[in-house]
C-alpha cells in the first residue's frame, strides 16, 4: 500500500510507502518502522506527460512580455482578480496575458470586465488542456502556491507565489528559500500596489529571471515517477 500525502506528519502507521513530494518533507520528523519506506521531497514529484514534453532550454528575454496567470480550479476569493488589477497598473509595458480560469470559477464576469479596461492583451482560457504548452509560451507566471509549483518549475518558468490556502504555506516558503521563486504570502495581506512593484521589477530583471528558472529546473527533474515506480517495484 502506498499513501500519497502533503501534510508534515506521518500520520499513516499502515502503508509499506509513504509519498510526499512537498519541498522540505524530507526533512520532517517521523518514526522509524522496519518496514515501511519514505519517498520525500521534490525528486519524487509526479508530473504529467504534458508538462515533461514542454520542457525545454526555455529562452529568458531580456523583458518579460508574456505573463500567465493561473489560480486553479475555483479561485474562491478572486485573486485572480487582484493579480489582474495590479497588471493594470503597469502602463509603460504592454504585456499578453493569458489567464486560465478553473471549470468551478464563477468570477468569469468579474474578470472579464478588468480585462477589457486593460492596456494590455488579455486572453481569458477555461478549462485548459495544454497548461505544458502555455507554460513554454510563458516568460513568466503569478500563481497560487499548490501543485502547479512543481509543473512550472520543472519547465523552468519564472514564478511569483500567492498562497490561497493554509496547505500552501510551506510550499511558498520552501520555494522561496530555495531561490526557485518569489513568495508575496496570503493573498488577503497583499496590496495591489505592491504587487505591481513586484510584477515589474521581475519583468524588468532578466537576472533574477534567469537565476529563478535555473533553481527551478535543478529542484525538478522530472525523473520523480520513475523514482517512485523503482521504490514500489523493489519493496
Amino acid at each position: 500500500l502506498l499513501v500519497i500525502d502533503d501534510s508534515q506528519q506521518d500520520r499513516y502507521p499502515s502503508p509499506n510507502i509513504l509519498l510526499n513530494q512537498n519541498i522540505g518533507s524530507e526533512k520532517m520528523i517521523i518514526e522509524a518502522h522496519a518496514k515501511k519506506k519514505y519517498l520525500l521531497g521534490t525528486e519524487y514529484t509526479l508530473l504529467r506527460n504534458e508538462i515533461k514534453v514542454n520542457r525545454v532550454n526555455k529562452a529568458i528575454p531580456v523583458q518579460a512580455r508574456n505573463i500567465l496567470v493561473t489560480f486553479g480550479g475555483s479561485d474562491q476569493h478572486n485573486v485572480t482578480g487582484l493579480v489582474l488589477r495590479s497588471l493594470n497598473n503597469i502602463t509603460d509595458i504592454r504585456m499578453n496575458v493569458r489567464i486560465i480560469l478553473g471549470a468551478d470559477n464563477v468570477h468569469g464576469e468579474e474578470i472579464s470586465e478588468i480585462t477589457k479596461k486593460s492596456s494590455h492583451f488579455c486572453t481569458i482560457l477555461e478549462s485548459v488542456e495544454n497548461m505544458g504548452e502555455l507554460m513554454s509560451w510563458s516568460d513568466m507566471a503569478i500563481s497560487a502556491s499548490g501543485s502547479t509549483s512543481w509543473e512550472m518549475a520543472h519547465i523552468g518558468l519564472p514564478f511569483i507565489l500567492i498562497v490561497t490556502a493554509s496547505n500552501q504555506i510551506d510550499i511558498a516558503k520552501g520555494l522561496e528559500e530555495d531561490g526557485c521563486a518569489i513568495n508575496m504570502g496570503w493573498f488577503h495581506n497583499i496590496l495591489i500596489d505592491e504587487l505591481s512593484n513586484v510584477i515589474e521589477e521581475l519583468i524588468e530583471d532578466e537576472k533574477k529571471r534567469r537565476m529563478l528558472s535555473e533553481k527551478c529546473k535543478k529542484l525538478v527533474d522530472g525523473f520523480g515517477r520513475d523514482r517512485v515506480v523503482k521504490a514500489m517495484l523493489s519493496y
